[in-house]
């Protein structure tokens, strides 16, 4: 049994894929079943056809080929894929039968018993967050053990227990991994782990003063005992300018308890509603009222990186790189 990681976030060539209940399906940019190809080079002369690969290297158009042709023909029955995908999600299934091409029901598809649905992707430990960030949309993990780390890391998801738990296992894929993703992943990761209860306020405190607010801490309790944190914030000198909102954070580690939010909001009832339960879902980023969870924390973090206090820097250690970026490995 072979595990793959399979592309289909929307940030690559991929413009959507479906996720039927047994069945997984994707564009792959080729109009007709991959069947048709008697081989991997015909597979190539067709790509090279094709108006969006009409300025592409021969390697570009190689690597494309091969991925191609390893969804359709390489892929097992019995194995798994990791399928990461829009709004920072990743899936997990394992594969049931060979490749179908369905031209109205989204492409090319695989029948698929799924493990787990729309996980968040701060739930994976390091080492699996390092594997779904290479530059290619599909390519095999070959590493022992590798298959035994997925088994145990949905337990642990089903359990509720902190992936921290596994040994990491670090696969060489051959790929360069997208820097940007994992950063991004990682430091929601380790907001999810290291920020929960008071240590949140602290750092919701240190982006607000690091975005050029004053914060003013308080605490109170909602009418159904979940305990909050409220911070009063707004700019001006000497902080004597008039509050701009009223950030809410919720301080339950209880991710199974819907909450009254409560409380008074800023001006025109702007408020930040902040909460590391992903049951808590999102709000429109037009609305006054603006919910945050790790992603929204972690995207804030690295841009305000810089001036956030010593000890939230401690316990998510960055360091600025500047990477060439050769080839885009994905299709």
């Amino acid at each position: 049994m072979t595990v793959w990681v399979v592309r289909a976030d929307g940030e690559g060539s991929y413009e959507s894929a479906h996720f039927y209940r047994n069945t997984f399906s994707i564009p792959l940019g080729v109009e007709q079943s991959l069947a048709d190809f008697a081989s991997r080079d015909d597979l190539q002369a067709h790509l090279a056809q094709l108006p969006r690969y009409g300025d592409a290297t021969a390697s570009r158009l190689a690597a494309a080929a091969a991925q191609l042709w390893s969804f359709a023909g390489d892929i097992q029955p019995g194995d798994t894929l990791l399928i990461p995908h829009q709004v920072h999600k990743v899936s997990v299934g394992v594969v049931n039968g060979g490749y179908i091409f369905r031209p109205n029901r989204g492409g090319h598809s695989r029948e698929m018993t799924w493990r787990a649905r729309n996980m968040p992707r701060y739930c994976l430990g390091p080492d699996l967050l390092y594997v779904i960030s290479r530059m290619a949309s599909v390519f095999a993990i070959r590493a022992d053990g590798f298959a035994e780390r997925i088994e145990q890391f949905l337990t642990e998801y089903h359990n509720g227990v902190a992936t921290e738990t596994a040994e990491p296992i670090y696969p060489n894929t051959g790929f360069p991994p997208d820097w940007e993703q994992y950063t991004r992943d990682g430091v929601a990761h380790s907001i999810l782990l290291n920020f929960k209860g008071r240590r949140l306020v602290d750092l919701v405190s240190g982006l607000l003063r690091a975005s050029g607010y004053n914060a003013l801490e308080t605490e109170f309790t909602s009418r159904n005992r979940t305990p909050f944190a409220r911070i009063t914030a707004g700019k001006g000198q000497w902080g004597f300018a008039k509050p701009e909102l009223t950030a809410h954070i919720k301080m339950s580690d209880d991710g199974t308890n819907r909450t009254d939010w409560g409380g008074a909001s800023g001006p025109d009832g702007h408020a930040l509603l902040i909460s590391l339960d992903e049951g808590d879902g999102q709000m429109s980023p037009f609305a006054a009222q603006q919910r945050w969870g790790p992603y929204e924390l972690a995207e804030l973090t690295i841009r305000r990186y810089d001036n956030l206090p010593g000890d939230i820097r401690r316990d998510i250690p960055l360091r600025a790189r500047r990477i060439l970026i050769e080839t885009d490995q994905r299709l």
